[in-house]
């Protein structure tokens, strides 16, 4: 599936990529309001850092279940139990394929 495919594609990439703002936001106790009038400033390398920072090192996939969007695994011969969340719009993944745009890895 491409982003932006439908409305309710894009209904529900804006309601991750705000909840992934929202969550980088808090990782340096600000509101989103206040972190994107920071980011008018050139906040935009420490919002980088905290959207990896809150990512972590620890797979998203534990135990077959992901920790950021509650999707299930477990029985899907194609997902390992632990990894990198393959859904298109969990929080995790947003802020994963994100932050190698803005790196320039994709």
């Amino acid at each position: 599936m491409r982003y932006g495919d439908s409305s309710e594609d894009n209904a529900r990439l804006l309601a991750a990529s705000y909840n992934a703002f929202d969550a980088a936001a808090s990782r340096l106790n600000l509101n989103a309001v206040e972190l994107a009038e920071r980011m008018q400033s050139g906040m935009l390398a420490d919002l980088l850092k905290a959207l990896e920072d809150l990512h972590g090192s620890a797979p998203e996939v534990q135990g077959g279940i992901c920790q950021h969007c509650g999707r299930d695994y477990i029985g899907d011969d194609s997902m390992a139990l632990s990894g990198d969340c393959p859904s298109d719009d969990c929080p995790a993944h947003i802020a994963r394929v994100l932050a190698a745009e803005v790196r320039g890895t994709v």
